[in-house]
């Protein structure tokens, strides 16, 4: 299995992948740095609590969910790091 390229540093880095149907599934995949400026020029809201950063997914054009609603993603905490 080859491994990932290390991400760049800056404040957010955002990996969008995709596996579109239309394309039969091939993985196309880019990666974003810069600000909080990046999160919100793709629909999401960042929310820091101590340690721990929650995503959210901003009201847009989509059909599903209802629109006017910001949907919760997912929240990152710190993990110990394990030997390799």
């Amino acid at each position: 299995m080859t491994l990932p390229a290390p991400l760049p540093a800056g404040d957010v880095v955002v990996h969008d992948v995709l596996a579109d149907e239309a394309a039969g599934y091939t993985r196309r995949g880019e990666v974003l740095t810069g600000g909080v400026s990046i999160a919100r020029s793709l629909n999401l809201w960042l929310t820091v609590d101590g340690s721990a950063v929650t995503v959210e997914r901003l009201p847009g054009r989509a059909a599903f969910p209802r629109t006017g609603v910001s949907t919760r993603l997912f929240t990152l905490t710190p993990q110990a790091s394990r030997p390799v």
